[in-house]
């Protein structure tokens, strides 16, 4: 159901969220607030957080994640995208819009994992859909790389699902004096059932990266389900968000962090401060308004190494054809491919071969080009007319 049809169901779901709870649902980390009484929130009840503003009204903020399209689930769901909405009001219920706020100028979304084993990483994200902002809903996709617990009740960890309030603190002209309220929510991502797969990875023994912890694998290339349309005249419309893994060591040396800006699409999953590490979308270089856009990643060495081309490719029929996505070509397309690929109704696996500066991705990351179909990543998920 495209989005536009659902922002009418926004008013009622805000009516019953505000029965129910008392009412619904920055990087300048210099001056971001996190109020330790926000999850004891006195004005707003049940699950919703509590934000005071400078121009003291109280805001209350609240998760939710029931939109979700064919072939994904409601929920909170990994490895795969999830579709989340903040739902944000004052303590009398009304929507707060930031395309016409006074004080709120974003709403921002942060994912973050912590590991059972010490270590903490985010998660590929997008900036908000702010198309229903005026019933205080915003759409926000996360990516999520890993479940919080496996299929067996194993615990992996902790996801942190952190909102971003940016308060222009009463100075519109000086962003200098913004402030940035974050309240945290904790949802348990669960595993996707096996016979499904929204993400496909592949990697290349040419193309490795150094980590955290000073070793050098692979760089991981993680192809994503995005959207999938009705199948009509033996063709379905799919798009894929095609993400890697980075990582900045001269950041970390000189004590800095690479921080996300809004609709920054090369800086998504950016680490806030906690670490150096990106999942940036990739794509080619780009030209928009008299400038281009260029993907930058680092070898083992730190050495910058652009990204100079990038073709994306799917197949239904175990490889006898394939068919090129189109990247996008707009800002907010950056590291999105698209097409109308053919299959049919029912259960669907499709390869995705990915390319990038000459290097075919593979499960087992050994040199190839791209022949042996059973080396090739896949997506599983239903497809329907």
């Amino acid at each position: 159901m495209p989005f536009e049809r659902k922002a009418v169901l926004y008013p009622v779901l805000l009516s019953s969220i505000f029965l129910l709870s008392g009412c619904p649902f920055d990087d300048d980390d210099e001056n971001e607030e996190i109020d330790p009484n926000a999850n004891a929130a006195s004005v707003c009840l049940g699950d919703a957080k509590e934000v005071s503003l400078s121009d003291d009204r109280t805001l209350c903020v609240n998760l939710d994640a029931f939109k979700a399209e064919a072939p994904f689930m409601a929920g909170f769901h990994a490895p795969g995208k999830v579709t989340h909405t903040v739902f944000v009001t004052d303590s009398d219920g009304n929507a707060i819009d930031v395309s016409n706020d006074d004080v709120v100028t974003s709403i921002k979304q942060y994912p973050m994992m912590y590991m059972n084993a010490g270590h903490t990483h985010s998660a590929p994200y997008q900036s908000a859909d702010i198309s229903a902002a005026e019933y205080g809903a915003y759409n926000f996709d996360t990516y999520y790389l890993m479940p919080s617990e496996m299929m067996d009740g194993t615990s992996m960890g902790r996801w942190e699902y952190r909102v971003k309030v940016v308060d222009n603190n009463g100075t519109a002209d000086d962003d200098a004096d913004d402030k940035t309220h974050t309240v945290t929510f904790e949802p348990t991502v669960n595993m996707i059932m096996s016979s499904k797969a929204f993400r496909a990875v592949g990697k290349n023994e040419n193309d490795k990266f150094k980590n955290a912890m000073g070793m050098m694998p692979e760089r991981q290339y993680s192809a994503w389900l995005d959207s999938l349309g009705k199948v009509s005249e033996g063709a379905a419309d799919v798009k894929i968000y095609l993400t890697t893994i980075d990582m900045d060591h001269s950041d970390m040396a000189m004590g800095k962090v690479r921080v996300r800006a809004e609709g920054d699409h090369d800086m998504h999953g950016d680490m806030g401060g906690e670490d150096s590490q990106t999942f940036p979308g990739v794509h080619a270089p780009m030209d928009m308004m008299g400038s281009t856009m260029t993907l930058t990643l680092h070898d083992t060495e730190n050495t910058a190494v652009d990204v100079s081309t990038v073709d994306v490719e799917v197949s239904t029929d175990d490889g006898t054809t394939w068919t090129m996505l189109m990247a996008g070509m707009t800002h907010d397309e950056l590291g999105y491919y698209s097409a109308s690929v053919p299959m049919t109704a029912g259960e669907v696996t499709m390869q995705v071969k990915v390319t990038v500066n000459g290097n075919v991705m593979t499960k087992t990351g050994v040199m190839a080009d791209g022949t042996d179909a059973a080396d090739i990543p896949v997506l599983k998920f239903s497809a329907s007319e």
